[in-house]
């Protein structure tokens, strides 16, 4: 039996202002029912990480980017007064995340996998976090944990790895990632960039905009099955990288599917600019969602190869003595007009 799932959607997010629309391609009509899945609605927010730009290119929060910062503080600034953390409950809460962080020219500093994260990993190494320890893991928590699994750390050498740079309002950038000086990154919180529910105010109009006011990686809480994923942006001058993700047949992020052995999946792969859009209200992302490209392809850790048609779809099929998880994960094996942020999903089998 045949069964088909709408996939993923490919995404990149530029700067939070209006271009022109190009033509939006959503995906044909897909039959879902009996497959079990789990997804996230598109206002679920994405976090936002820094890049790494290529070594001669390479910017610290000092040069071109610092004028950027100052630009944007009011698109991100920290949550509601009731969610700021005043760390004075010792309580720690834990959430079991998939977490990936990857490089400007996509090799991966940190494969797709699961991580068990605490809500004091961050404070013990010095770092100041908004999220109510005794309520919830924070993005940053996560974005320490995987620097961890890269570097012996300490709260005296956190910052050769893992610096940060706290607005007056107290949400952080991120100045330097694994090592790398820069402020060409961002994350994202399944596909999306974490938002509070206030819409940024254009400060030149003074009208409200189509996007919502973004959170910081220390104000951005988490929660067990989400997918958290870092990364660097190769264009640091306009960030037009493209962020590719799974989703099912209403557009909205797929964090997992759930599969039959012996079954075939027809999943669709989608992307948007990240920077522009991660931060949009659904109805008007939409409009700037496009098929991946048919120059990526998916692997299972290069047991297996899938690629794309050209709308953007993937034949999968589950061996029939398949169990636990399969992680697909795509791979570009040929130039495109774009950088795309590889897509990847955990594929659950079930028995």
């Amino acid at each position: 039996m045949k069964k088909k799932l709408v996939g993923i959607l490919m995404g990149v997010a530029m700067t939070a202002t209006t271009i022109a629309a190009p033509t939006a391609i959503f995906a044909d009509d897909i039959d879902i029912e009996d497959i079990a899945v789990e997804t996230e609605a598109d206002d679920v927010a994405d976090v936002e990480v820094e890049d790494e730009a290529e070594p001669a290119e390479e910017v610290t929060a000092e040069d071109d980017f610092s004028a950027e910062a100052d630009d944007a503080e009011g698109l991100f600034t920290d949550a509601e007064d009731s969610d700021i953390a005043v760390q004075s409950d010792d309580t720690v809460v834990s959430a079991r995340v998939i977490a990936s962080a990857v490089k400007a020219d996509n090799d991966y500093i940190c494969m797709p996998d699961h991580i068990t994260v605490t809500s004091d990993t961050a404070d013990k190494l010095g770092y100041k976090d908004e999220v109510k320890q005794s309520e919830a893991v924070s993005a940053l928590d996560v974005l320490v944990a995987l620097h961890k699994t890269q570097y012996t750390m300490t709260s005296a050498t956190a910052e050769n790895y893992l610096k940060l740079w706290y607005q007056k309002d107290k949400g952080a950038w991120i100045d330097k990632m694994f090592g790398v000086e820069t402020t060409a990154v961002s994350f994202a919180v399944n596909g999306l960039a974490p938002h509070t529910d206030k819409m940024y105010v254009d400060p030149t109009t003074k009208k409200e905009t189509n996007d919502y006011v973004g959170k910081m990686v220390n104000e951005a809480a988490v929660e067990n099955g989400d997918v958290v994923d870092f990364f660097f942006y190769q264009d640091t001058q306009s960030y037009s990288d493209m962020y590719a993700y799974f989703a099912d047949d209403n557009g909205n992020f797929l964090k997992s599917l759930t599969v039959t052995p012996g079954e075939t999946y027809t999943l669709n792969v989608k992307a948007y600019a990240y920077k522009m859009y991660s931060l949009s209200i659904p109805s008007w992302r939409q409009y700037f969602i496009e098929n991946a490209p048919d120059n990526i392809m998916l692997t299972d850790k290069g047991q297996n190869y899938y690629f794309l048609t050209e709308n953007g779809q993937v034949t999968i099929d589950v061996p029939s003595d398949a169990t636990g998880s399969i992680t697909l994960y795509g791979m570009m094996y040929d130039s495109a007009a774009y950088r795309y942020i590889m897509p990847h999903i955990e594929l659950t089998v079930a028995n």
